[in-house]
C-alpha cells in the first residue's frame, strides 16, 4: 500500500481530494446554502464579499432571479478547479512512474461525476427541452412535429403570427388540421402532468432541433423514467465514462501515457457541462471517439457506421468525415450517407412531418441564432460596422464563415500525406 500513497500517487490523491470537496460544495451551493452558514462564512471572510457570500443561499434554482444566484462565488470556485486541474495535468505529464496513478484518476473522475450530478441546473435549461422529446416520442407523437408554443396556439384559437411580448418572441401561425389537433390535445395532456418543465422550455417557439441518435437517447430515457432529469444526466454520465474508456484505448494504440486521459477526465469545463448542466454532448463525443479509434484499426465499415450515428447526435461530426475517408474507396461514403437518409426517413412519415418539417426548426436556429461563435463574432462585428440590417449580417457572416471553413477543409484534405500521422 505504500506505493499507492507514494510519488504522483500522493499528489493525484491530494489534487482529486481537493477537487472532489470543491465539487462538492459547488452542488451543495447550487440548492442554497442555509442563512446560518453564509452569514458565519461572511463574517470569517470580514465582510468582504458580503453581497456575494449570503446570495450562496438562494442556489442557482431555475426561478431564481439571475442577480442573486451565487454566480461571482461559484465562477472563483471554478478558477480554483482549474488550477488544481492544471497542476494535476502537469503532474502527469512531467511524471514517469505511479503505477497506481491510471486507477486513481479513474476513480476520482467517477466521484467527481457522481457528486455533480444531483446538483441543480447551473445557468442552463436545455435539458427540459430534452425531457419533452423524449416525453413526445414514447406517446407516439413526432418530436419534429411540433413546437411547444404550438400547444398555446391551438388553445388561443390564434392562426395569425403572434407576439409573445413577455419572450419578445413571434410564434408562426398554423392553422391546424383535425389529425394535428388530436395530437396536440395529446401534447396538452403530456403537458399537464408536468407544466414546470414544460414551461421551462427554452426557444419555445421552435419544434426540435435534436438528430435522430439524440431523440433515440431522449426517448430512451423518458421509457425508463418521464421527466427525470437525474436518469438522463446518469445517461449522459455513462456516455462520458465510456468517452474517458475510449481516450485511454486511442492513448494506448498511438504509443501514448494513457494517464493523459486526465486531460478530458478532470475537466472542470467538461464536468460542469455534462455532469452538473445535463448537456448530451458526451452521446456524440463517444460515436466520435469510438468512430475514430476503429478507423485508426482499419476497420473501415465499422468507423463509417459510428461516425454516422455521432452525425446523427450532433451535426459536427461529419467534419471528421473527409480526414477519415481520404485512403479508403469513396463507395464508403455511400454507407455513411445511406445510414443518415434511414435514420431521418422514419422521422419523414411520423405524423405527415416531411422534410421541411423535420429540419424547420434546425433552418429557424441557423437563422436566428449563434452558438461557439469565435470567428463567426469577429466578421459579424466587422460587417456591422457597414451598418447593415441584423439579418443580412447574421445570414452573411455564416456565409464568409462556411466558405473559410470549407477552404480550410480543401487545403488540409490535400495536403502531402507525409504529415498524416495515422
Amino acid at each position: 500500500m505504500k506505493g499507492v500513497f507514494s510519488g504522483i500517487n500522493k499528489i493525484l490523491i491530494i489534487l482529486g481530494t481537493a477537487s472532489a470537496l470543491l465539487w462538492g460544495w459547488g452542488t451543495w451551493m447550487s440548492f442554497g446554502i442555509p442563512q446560518s452558514v453564509c452569514a458565519f462564512l461572511d463574517k470569517a471572510t470580514f465582510g468582504l464579499m458580503h453581497g456575494e457570500v449570503m446570495r450562496m443561499a438562494y442556489g442557482f434554482h431555475y426561478d431564481t432571479n439571475n442577480h442573486d444566484m451565487p454566480t461571482v462565488i461559484f465562477l472563483i470556485v471554478f478558477a480554483v478547479l482549474f488550477l488544481i486541474y492544471l497542476c494535476a495535468v502537469l503532474k502527469c505529464e512531467k511524471s514517469r512512474n505511479g503505477k497506481y496513478a491510471l486507477g486513481i484518476i479513474l476513480f476520482f473522475a467517477v466521484i467527481f461525476r457522481i457528486i455533480l450530478l444531483p446538483g441543480v441546473l447551473i445557468h442552463e435549461n436545455d435539458i427540459y427541452r430534452y425531457l419533452w422529446d423524449g416525453k413526445s416520442a414514447i406517446h407516439n407523437i413526432n418530436p419534429y412535429k411540433y413546437a411547444p408554443a404550438d400547444l398555446f396556439m391551438y388553445e388561443s384559437g390564434f392562426k395569425e403570427d403572434f407576439y409573445d411580448e413577455y419572450r419578445d418572441i413571434t410564434i408562426k401561425g398554423k392553422d391546424f388540421t383535425a389529425h394535428d389537433k388530436a395530437r396536440l390535445d395529446k401534447l396538452i395532456a403530456l403537458r399537464a402532468t408536468n407544466p414546470t418543465y414544460y414551461a421551462r422550455i427554452g426557444h419555445w417557439q421552435v419544434p426540435t432541433i435534436y438528430p435522430p441518435v439524440a431523440q433515440f437517447v431522449f426517448a430512451l430515457s423518458a421509457w425508463l423514467k418521464a421527466d427525470s432529469i437525474i436518469l438522463m444526466k446518469i445517461i449522459f454520465a455513462l456516455f462520458d465514462l465510456g468517452v474517458i474508456s475510449l481516450i485511454i484505448l486511442l492513448l494506448k494504440y498511438l504509443g501514448k501515457d494513457p494517464r493523459m486521459c486526465i486531460v478530458y477526465a478532470w475537466s472542470p469545463l467538461v464536468l460542469k457541462e455534462f455532469a452538473n448542466s445535463g448537456h448530451y454532448d458526451p452521446v456524440v463525443i463517444f460515436f466520435s471517439m469510438a468512430g475514430i479509434y476503429l478507423f485508426l484499426r482499419k476497420k473501415a465499415w465499422q468507423g463509417m457506421i459510428v461516425v454516422a450515428l455521432a452525425t446523427l447526435s450532433k451535426f459536427f461530426s461529419v467534419v471528421f468525415l473527409p480526414f477519415l475517408t481520404r485512403r479508403y474507396k469513396k463507395s464508403f461514403l455511400l454507407i455513411f450517407i445511406g445510414i443518415v437518409i434511414l435514420a431521418y426517413y422514419p422521422f419523414f412519415l411520423w405524423d405527415r412531418t416531411g422534410v421541411h418539417g423535420v429540419f424547420e426548426g434546425l433552418t429557424t436556429y441557423n437563422q436566428q441564432w449563434a452558438y461557439n461563435a469565435s470567428l463567426f463574432a469577429l466578421v459579424r462585428t466587422s460587417l456591422n460596422m457597414l451598418h447593415l440590417p441584423v439579418d443580412s449580417t447574421m445570414v452573411l457572416s455564416k456565409l464568409i464563415v462556411a466558405v473559410a471553413y470549407f477552404i480550410l477543409l480543401i487545403v488540409l484534405f490535400f495536403k502531402n500525406d507525409d504529415s498524416d500521422t495515422g
